[in-house]
């Protein structure tokens, strides 16, 4: 059977229907459908069941037992409250105004790096609806205290790195920018930054 939908849906409710006719009760959510047991007896003891289905999963994100309902209830909030979440993170962001956030003339940078940390600069040269365009700028750096892996960078104005193409990027609801490389950008505030490479 394909792993589509259609048949992610029909399996599911098929166990829902299942765990019904068991007893179960089924709380269907927005975002969610969760599952219970109210103590079934085992060795004359309680066990209150936990199963929760997100989004048109077929196979539950979590199926776990407690000793007490409460224990239950609590871990289910958890989980519904981390699931929907999720779903607003998913959600596609409105684009704002980029002269609401940027100006020409304005320099950003990206930080990224695993086991060194590179700095790139970008000058601001376009603003207009949802986008803004920058260029990347040459930069001076220099040892951090002898080091000579180590040192701190700050951005040349108007002096562009050659052949460095125009970037456009769609300005997010926040604010933010996605970098060309990784992360996304910051404004630069006139300080030096730090930044690192191997020996």
């Amino acid at each position: 059977m394909k792993n589509t939908k259609a048949n992610r849906l029909a399996i599911r409710e098929a166990i829902l229907k299942q765990h019904k006719h068991s007893g179960w009760s089924i709380d269907r959510l927005e975002n969610c459908i969760v599952c219970k047991t109210e103590g079934a007896r085992a060795n004359g003891k309680y066990f209150f069941d936990l199963k929760i289905f997100k989004g048109t999963a077929a196979r539950p994100t979590c199926y776990y037992t407690f000793s007490t309902s409460q224990r239950r209830d609590e871990y289910a909030q958890g989980v519904i409250e981390g699931i929907n979440k999720w779903v607003e993170n998913r959600k596609p962001k409105k684009a704002a105004k980029a002269e609401d956030h940027f100006y020409v003339g304005d320099v950003l940078y990206s930080s990224w790096g695993y086991d060194q940390t590179n700095v790139e600069f970008y000058q601001v040269v376009g603003v207009k609806g949802s986008y803004v365009s920058f260029i990347e700028v040459c930069q001076n750096s220099s040892d951090f205290h002898g080091s000579p892996c180590g040192g701190l960078t700050q951005p040349r104005r108007n002096e562009f790195v050659e052949d460095a193409p125009v970037i456009k990027k769609l300005v997010q609801g926040d604010g933010t920018v996605k970098a060309p490389i990784s992360g996304t950008l910051s404004k630069w505030e006139g300080k030096a930054i730090r930044t690192s490479s191997y020996a």
